[in-house]
């Protein structure tokens, strides 16, 4: 009945993924250290929607299934995006009425959870977090003009809501939250928390084998499974003879990963982590995704300590450094990257047992980089290398997109898209965008379909809002 609010929300949390996935990293010790990845996603995703919820407080704007608003819609369709419910996303095109009670029902089980709102900005400025404090406040602010723009009607009671609120955000006053001693919250609360969040389980024991399947579900990738496979192999036989009380080969577990962007390197290193959890390597195999933003500080004695939290987080787990070459410019004048190269090695050495470090970026870069640095080129012997998907393995990403968000793509729709990713594939340069390239299109697809429906007079079917058609190409 909305699609034009639900793209507006969909486009709101496409354009914040990157913040909110680095702000939860920049937080993590502040959620719960002791807790495994996947309810650290859910328990942060919780405290953005406690602050949905404070922003509709403020707006006073009922949060209720029998709601026509357009409002209504709009968080609705943003909250499906965060928590990746978007099989329920038809059914609000659809005004379905079980699909808003199924979500509002959700919500009424978020209110239930003994969480304050305003956690996130509390935490981002006890880190002293500038940059990603300053992008969560313009979040904030941002959703919350949204939100009262959904019905194109604003009033003057929303407008001096939207004064107070940003008053509250620029001022540290945002939220129910109280910070004492700067300790945003115990372990002990933020455990319980993450037990009692809704719809939210402790991480099973995964077999190998499961994990094998779900990385020979993936499109391409042929040399990158064979390699993984082979590692596998290895552990396992040194795994058994050990137990035969025969002398065990302990491998180095660190990778280089080169190659293009979105081929896939962080999900296969989320995969390895999750290899190295179901064969006892890692007790966590949690994976910490980091930059030479996250490394290297501005100030001389600084950068050290910004290592020492990242690798902190990681242990008994992976950390992963995508564009590591950067920490090591051609020219060699940068001493804060020298600081985090040598301050990063004392530290795997140290913690050798507990951590595996996958370092990731362009295949000439990162082997300047290694070579430039003897500790590294010791520790890092395994290399994988992923290559540019072809045409016709950007065709089957695109279709998987397709099913996994529950749309289909006609036929007609999908031969546009051969002859578009040929060309893109011919023509493309080092920075080719591969995967991301196909989700970027699919997302566009999406946006065009909506401003079609919103423009038909008739109610939709479910076919209707499910199509995407070729009239939703891109002409540009």
């Amino acid at each position: 009945m909305y699609p034009k609010q639900l793209y507006q929300s969909l486009s709101i949390y496409n354009k914040n993924r990157d913040n909110f996935r680095d702000i939860k990293i920049a937080i993590y010790d502040q959620l719960a250290v002791d807790s495994d990845i996947e309810n650290i996603d859910a328990l942060f995703n919780t405290l953005i929607i406690k602050d949905i919820f404070y922003i509709c407080k403020k707006l006073k704007i009922e949060i209720s299934y029998n709601s026509s608003h357009p409002e209504f819609f709009y968080i609705l369709g943003f909250v499906a995006y965060l928590v990746n419910a978007n099989h329920l996303i038809s059914g609000l095109q659809g005004n379905d009425l079980e699909t808003k009670i199924k979500i509002t029902d959700y919500f009424d089980n978020m209110k239930e959870i003994q969480l304050p709102s305003g956690f996130i900005l509390k935490a981002l400025d006890i880190k002293s977090n500038a940059f990603l404090l300053k992008a969560y406040k313009e979040f904030i602010i941002q959703f919350s003009h949204s939100v009262i723009a959904a019905d194109q009607n604003i009033s003057n009671n929303e407008m001096s809501a939207i004064t107070e609120i940003t008053s509250q955000v620029n001022s540290g006053e945002f939220g129910d939250l109280i910070v004492e001693n700067n300790v945003v919250a115990s372990n002990s609360t933020t455990n319980n928390i993450v037990g009692n969040s809704a719809g939210q389980k402790n991480e099973k024991d995964e077999k190998i084998e499961d994990v094998l399947a779900e990385l020979e579900s993936f499109t391409g990738m042929e040399g990158i499974k064979r390699d993984v496979r082979s590692l596998i192999n290895l552990l396992k036989i040194q795994k058994q003879r050990e137990s035969q009380g025969l002398s065990v080969l302990k491998p180095s577990l660190h990778m280089v990963f080169t190659g293009p962007p979105g081929t896939g390197k962080t999900t296969i290193a989320r995969v390895m982590g999750r290899v190295f959890k179901a064969l006892g390597v890692l007790e966590k195999g949690h994976i910490i995704e980091t930059d030479r933003s996250g490394l290297v500080a501005g100030y001389v004695g600084q950068t050290a300590i910004k290592v020492d939290e990242v690798v902190q987080r990681s242990l008994n787990g992976m950390l992963f450094i995508d564009e590591a070459y950067t920490l090591s410019p051609s020219d060699g004048q940068d001493s804060f990257g020298q600081e985090a190269i040598d301050t990063l090695l004392k530290r795997m050495e140290d913690n050798r047992d507990s951590l595996v470090v996958i370092v990731a970026g362009y295949e000439e870069e990162m082997q300047r980089f290694i070579e430039s640095n003897p500790g590294f080129k010791s520790r890092f012997n395994k290399y994988i290398s992923f290559d540019d998907y072809k045409p016709e393995e950007l065709i089957e990403i695109f279709k998987s997109i397709v099913q996994k968000n529950k749309y289909t793509a006609t036929i007609e729709l999908i031969s546009l898209l051969q002859d578009k990713f040929s060309e893109l594939y011919n023509s493309r340069t080092k920075s080719f965008g591969n995967g991301r390239v196909v989700r970027n299109l699919f997302e566009k697809i999406v946006e065009n379909q909506s401003n079609r429906l919103a423009s038909m007079d008739s109610a939709l079917t479910d076919q209707d809002l499910q199509t995407l058609l070729a009239d939703d190409f891109p002409n540009n």
